[in-house]
């Protein structure tokens, strides 16, 4: 029982110091560090979309050039424009005024 606990703290630990490391890159390099999350999550779904959703065999069937592509529009399309379209006009952190649901609509709204 003790150990599980154990497990668990240092479980949580690993996942705190990971989240000031990327909150970390986040402030220093927020374009790169946007544009490559997006990248890893669009590949990411792609890899899910093709194992899980279509069912593909992972050698046999398995569209590689398909996957890298996701991961070229993310890295070079959707993660620089999130960064220069969705970071500054909604998600500021320093205005406490942003954080309101409403506010996020709003300004949300104008750039549809």
């Amino acid at each position: 029982m003790a150990a599980a606990v154990v497990m668990a703290r240092s479980m949580a630990g690993a996942v705190s110091r990971c989240w000031h490391s990327y909150v970390g890159l986040l402030d220093r390099y927020p374009a790169r560090t946007v544009s490559v999350n997006t990248a890893v999550l669009m590949t990411s779904g792609d890899l899910i979309a093709q194992l899980v959703l279509e069912k593909r065999h992972r050698t046999r069937d398995f569209d590689s050039a398909r996957t890298l592509r996701f991961f070229g529009v993310g890295l070079l399309l959707a993660g620089p424009t999130m960064h220069a379209w969705y970071v500054p006009t909604c998600c500021d952190p320093c205005t406490s005024e942003q954080l309101d649901l409403f506010f996020f609509f709003k300004n949300s709204a104008q750039f549809m």
